[in-house]
């Protein structure tokens, strides 16, 4: 076999052959052809059915003795048989004028699945238990306990549905036994239509009666919950219901204002008597502007500047008749420094007297501040705690009126509940049931009959084996025959070399041309070569 790849073995030429130094027509050894290389080799569906025909009418035989072994096996140990039964449901309503009318099948749909769960409810499904019939069954001696037949019953035994767009629905029983479906359904067929005879109006007196309890029950408890109201603000005085007016809150707000501005001004005295502080530890007396032109007028200063303005008159006036070296100008200049000198100190000691005051008075405002925070803060803390608990009075008034309210809700909606009721009553549709199929001789339902699930196993399990051997053929990427180069993408097959086993004359395969030109392998060769050269002659090749 020859491909437009590298050449097998079969297809080395001798080293006399002219065409021994022909570059190959393929791409070179070890690339793929230009399609890629793929997860899957492409195969030929016919041949390998072909191929394992016998395999596979291996499994058709085989999956079909597994078909009837599963249908009896199932058949032996998992029988199943249903019974059904069908009822019809059909309803009037009252129109304008009074008339009853049947009802719309989008209006009877909902009446027949109310129905539907009526039939599975849990009173029927424990009175039909109690039946000597259904006690006889084997599904119920096989049951533990009442709770687990129970369970069993509405779970797995009896059914019931709707039948799409139409007035019937179907009940079901479905058990191991062939007998035992026929007979439950039977029971719960009987139990449904004696309850639904008289049901309608022990329904509607029981409903108004349920809604005239709860109607009682809320008015009772509206009637207690004033009643405590009354209590409550009798031995609760309130001021007001609305806190944000009551003196407490009033009292809590001027106080909590108070204290604050009293804060601030503490905080400030507190700084100014902090800085006096360490001007007093750093000997720091000198007082301010104001504080200044408030010691320029003291008595004591005045008088001394007084003073002073006297001698300097009287100096100017000496001083015109003696001249300046007179004795009297001296001692009158020494009367001048006297009192200058005199009232530097006295200056200084009034500022360390005015510096002492504005201490005192720091510390004692200090002390003042102090005493109204704390008085504050007392009168505070009496009025929050007096405002708390107005607050938690008036948490439960506001409770207790919450209360009301819901109950009178709560009254509202049961008044119009029966109301509702009356009215529903008044134009409800009426619904009557007949038995449109009574109960059935049970049919087995499970297994499948047989030409069902012998064919069905074998179809699934031939199918099995089929994908395994397209699988098995699909992950084999070896070439095989002729064909599967065929599959190859962007390969052609230029020719065949047959088996040297085929050409018994052959001899050996290399020298095959030479020693038997008229021989099989001979002409194989010569077919390849031929196709060859046609190739390379079409593409240029030389």
């Amino acid at each position: 076999m020859a491909s437009e790849g590298a050449p097998t073995s079969k297809q080395a030429m001798s080293t006399n052959n002219p065409m021994s130094n022909i570059p190959p027509l393929g791409p070179p050894t070890g690339m793929m052809p230009g399609g890629g290389p793929g997860k899957f080799k492409p195969i030929d569906p016919m041949r390998v059915i072909r191929a394992n025909w016998l395999w596979i009418a291996f499994a058709v035989i085989l999956g079909g003795g597994m078909g009837t072994g599963v249908w009896f096996g199932l058949n032996a140990l998992l029988p199943q048989y249903t019974s059904d039964s069908q009822f019809e449901v059909q309803a009037t309503s009252l129109d304008s004028t009074g008339r009853r009318n049947p009802v719309r099948m989008i209006e009877l749909e909902p009446l027949i699945l109310g129905e539907v769960q009526k039939i599975m409810s849990e009173p029927i499904l424990r009175t039909i238990l109690d039946e000597p019939s259904v006690q006889q069954t084997k599904w119920f001696k096989n049951t533990a306990n009442m709770d687990q037949a129970y369970e069993d019953l509405s779970e797995e035994v009896l059914s019931a549905s709707h039948v799409r767009d139409t007035p019937l629905f179907v009940a079901r029983a479905r058990t191991p036994e062939k007998d035992d479906a026929q007979i439950i359904l039977t029971a719960l067929h009987n139990e449904y239509m004696r309850l639904n005879r008289g049901d309608v109006q022990r329904v509607q007196d029981r409903e108004l009666n349920a809604a005239q309890d709860r109607l009682n029950a809320v008015e009772g408890k509206i009637t207690g919950i004033r009643a405590a109201i009354q209590r409550f603000l009798a031995s609760n005085k309130l001021e007001t219901i609305d806190e944000r007016s009551s003196e407490a809150a009033l009292q809590v707000g001027r106080l909590v204002f108070e204290k604050n501005e009293l804060l601030k001004s503490l905080n400030s005295l507190v700084a100014t008597h902090d800085q006096l502080q360490k001007r007093l530890e750093a000997g720091d007396f000198d007082p301010s502007d104001e504080e200044r032109q408030y010691l320029e007028n003291s008595r004591e200063v005045i008088e001394i500047d007084s003073q002073l303005r006297q001698l300097r008159v009287a100096r100017e006036s000496q001083l015109i008749k003696f001249g300046l070296s007179h004795p009297i100008i001296q001692s009158i200049d020494e009367q001048i420094r006297v009192l200058e000198n005199e009232r530097t100190l006295e200056f200084d000691q009034q500022a360390r007297n005015l510096f002492n005051a504005k201490l005192e008075q720091a510390a004692l405002g200090l002390q003042i501040l102090n005493e109204q925070v704390t008085k504050s803060t007392e009168e505070l803390d009496e009025w929050t705690a007096i405002r708390q608990d107005n607050f938690r009075k008036l948490d439960e008034y506001n409770t207790l009126n919450r209360e009301v309210e819901a109950a009178e809700v709560e009254r509202a909606v049961a008044q119009q509940a029966i109301a509702d009721l009356l009215e529903a009553i008044k134009n409800e549709a009426r619904v009557e049931v007949e038995v449109s199929v009574p109960p059935q001789v049970a049919k087995q339902s499970f297994p499948p009959e047989p030409y069902i699930t012998i064919p069905g196993v074998a179809v699934f399990f031939t199918a099995l084996v089929t994908g395994l051997i397209f699988l098995r053929e699909l992950t084999d990427q070896r070439v095989r025959s002729a064909a599967d180069v065929k599959m190859i993408p962007d390969a052609a097959l230029l020719g065949l070399i047959p088996d040297a086993n085929q050409d018994r004359t052959s001899g050996s395969v290399e020298l095959v041309v030479e020693n038997h030109p008229a021989g099989l392998l001979a002409e194989s060769f010569r077919q390849v070569r031929t196709a060859v050269l046609s190739k390379m002659d079409r593409r240029g090749y030389k």
